[in-house]
C-alpha cells in the first residue's frame, strides 16, 4: 500500500544535488513519486524507510524522517475541498515545501513563519491558530562567539511558552507555543537580531573588524568564562587617566557590558 514520507535531507547545496537524490529515487521499484529540493524529499510510495534513506546515501547525501517546522489547529473545514484549498494556500506562501491538511490540523513543513501561514490560511476562507509543541527556526545575526550563543539562549529559554531551545551562531531551532514575535524580541532585546525562518537578516550588533579583535584570547578559544578573562592595567598617562588592556571580548556586544559595567562605577567619568 502507498504512503507519503518526507524526510529531511543533508549535504544538499544546489538543484543540481536535488536532481541526483530524485534520480536515485526514482529508479527504486515502488515509486509513485517524489518531489525534491535542497532541503526536503516528499516521497509516495510502497517502500519502508530504510531502503529511501540507502537510496539516498547511495546518492552521497543523508537523510532522515522530517517532523513538521509548523503545526496548526484548523477550524471551519469539513471536507475534501476545504483541505484541499487551505493546501494550496498553504504551499503558496514563500518558504513552504509541502503541507499535510486534515480538516483539524495542518503540518507545514518548510522555513515560513506561522503567522505567514495563518493569514494564508485565513485569505483561503478559514480560521487557524498555533498548535501546542510547534518548532520554529530563526535566523539570527550579531553573534560572533560562545558566550553570544548563550546569552540568546537564556533570553530565549525565558519567553513564555517555549518548552526546549538550540542556539548557534546563525540560527536557533525553538520548540513551544510561544509566538514568533516573542521570540524575536527576546533575541533584540539581548542586543542581537533575529527573523523567522530564512529570512534575509540584518545584523542589529555586527562583530569587530579584524583590526579590533583581541589577539591574546577570545571567548570562542578560551575556557575561562568572558567574566573572568583577565583584565591588565596599563602604565598611566597622566593623573587623572587608567588605560585597561581587556582580553575576552569578541563582538560589539561583549564591548557594550563593559562599557556598562565602567560607566556604572562611582567617580568614572564616561570611558572612551
Amino acid at each position: 500500500m502507498s504512503h507519503t514520507t518526507i524526510f529531511k535531507l543533508q549535504g544538499l547545496s544546489c538543484m543540481g544535488c536535488a536532481g541526483k537524490v530524485k534520480k536515485a529515487l526514482d529508479a527504486l521499484s515502488g515509486i509513485q513519486s517524489s518531489d525534491v529540493n535542497v532541503h526536503y524529499a516528499k516521497i509516495v510510495s510502497e517502500l519502508d524507510n530504510s531502503a529511501l534513506i540507502a537510496a539516498i546515501e547511495q546518492a552521497g547525501y543523508k537523510a532522515t524522517p522530517a517532523e513538521p517546522e509548523v503545526t496548526l489547529n484548523l477550524s471551519g473545514l469539513s471536507c475534501g475541498h476545504c483541505t484541499g484549498a487551505t493546501t494550496k494556500a498553504l504551499e503558496a506562501v514563500d518558504g513552504v515545501f509541502t503541507a499535510n491538511v486534515t480538516v483539524d490540523k495542518a503540518e507545514v513543513y518548510g522555513s515560513a513563519n506561522a503567522e505567514s501561514l495563518i493569514a494564508a490560511v485565513e485569505q483561503a476562507g478559514y480560521t487557524a491558530t498555533i498548535a501546542d509543541h510547534q518548532q520554529q527556526i530563526l535566523s539570527l545575526s550579531g553573534l560572533s562567539c560562545g558566550h553570544c550563543i548563550g546569552v540568546t539562549q537564556k533570553a530565549l529559554e525565558q519567553v513564555p511558552g517555549v518548552e526546549q531551545v538550540s542556539v548557534s551562531i546563525d540560527s536557533a531551532t525553538v520548540k513551544g507555543s510561544a509566538t514568533t514575535e516573542s521570540l524575536i524580541a527576546a533575541v533584540e532585546q539581548a542586543g542581537y537580531h533575529a527573523t523567522a525562518g530564512g529570512e534575509q537578516t540584518h545584523p542589529k550588533s555586527e562583530p569587530l573588524s579584524v583590526s579590533e579583535q583581541p589577539e591574546p584570547m577570545t571567548a570562542a578559544n578560551s575556557d575561562i568564562p568572558v567574566e573572568n578573562q583577565p583584565v591588565t592595567a596599563l602604565p598611566e598617562d597622566d593623573d587623572d587617566s587608567l588605560q585597561l588592556l581587556l582580553s575576552g571580548m569578541s563582538c560589539a556586544s561583549c564591548v557594550s557590558k563593559v562599557q556598562k559595567a565602567l560607566e556604572s562605577v562611582p567617580a568614572l567619568n564616561r570611558p572612551e
